[in-house]
């Protein structure tokens, strides 16, 4: 199945929402959806899910341009979710939230944002995206052991970055995090829940943040570019990743953190 080249003005949930089923029969392989242009979404581009383990090889999802999420959208305005299967490729989409103002002042709180890409999918790769002015830019989520974010770009996220959450109580295994540019995530550029995500390699990243260029940031706000969190059952590797605070001046409230250790790491390469 391929869905490609539409254009669309206006969508009152999703653009396109596809649930997988586990069938006695071989269906869904060979998924790809691209080069759609979509504005003023409720909730989400594309979604795609499924029961736990359902099989799913290998979707694309990929040259597709989703933007202006309308001022009702829910706390689920996602750009691209791929919570089922294995293998999926997400490449190359620009995914533009809600929350930057027409002035390029910005927005945040609940309802705006959402995520930019969700993945739940084990063995995937998100690469070569644009993600600008979601809650969180990308999170890795529900089953997504060896897979790779890498070289994409995220801008003004009202949380972080990139985040591997502790959904289901799943470990986030041999994760790779990887020559991704992050620019002005308000709290973190690289966060996590405390979850086990042994095997991680976080390496090459890029992650600038302007004290101010939040309003919030003149009251109480505590920014770190990279934090590494409780969970581990093995080791992770952080390696050349630069971290720059980019405002001549900060203002009074604003604190910034480069790298933060929450828990015991013995064994651990930074």
């Amino acid at each position: 199945l391929t869905i490609d080249n539409n254009l669309a003005d206006g969508v009152g949930e999703n653009f396109i929402q596809i649930q997988i089923y586990n069938l006695a029969f071989t269906s869904g392989d060979g998924l790809e959806i691209a080069g759609n242009t979509v504005r003023n979404i409720i909730r989400m581009g594309v979604e795609l899910f499924g029961a736990g383990g359902t099989r799913l090889i290998a979707p694309v999802v990929r040259n597709n341009n989703f933007s202006a999420w309308k001022s009702n959208a829910t706390a689920e305005a996602f750009g691209i979710s791929v919570v089922v299967g294995q293998g999926a490729q997400i490449l190359n989409n620009t995914l533009t939230g809600n929350s930057i103002n027409a002035n390029g002042t910005y927005t945040y709180g609940a309802g705006l944002g959402g995520y930019g890409i969700e993945l739940g999918a084990t063995n995937s790769l998100v690469d070569g995206n644009t993600i600008t002015g979601f809650f969180t830019g990308m999170v890795f989520q529900h089953y997504c052991d060896g897979s790779t974010a890498s070289n994409n770009r995220f801008f003004a996220q009202a949380q972080d970055g990139i985040r591997i959450s502790n959904a289901l109580s799943m470990p986030k295994t041999y994760l790779t995090i990887q020559k991704n540019y992050i620019e002005n995530a308000r709290l973190w550029g690289v966060g996590m829940d405390p979850v086990d995500y042994k095997g991680a390699v976080i390496s090459g990243n890029q992650v600038v943040r302007r004290g101010g260029f939040f309003p919030a940031d003149s009251s109480a706000t505590s920014f770190t570019g990279i934090q590494l969190s409780s969970g581990l059952t093995g080791t992770v590797t952080v390696s050349g990743n630069t971290i720059t605070q980019s405002a001549p001046s900060l203002p009074a409230g604003f604190s910034f953190t480069g790298f933060c250790i929450d828990g015991n790491f013995s064994g651990n390469a930074y």
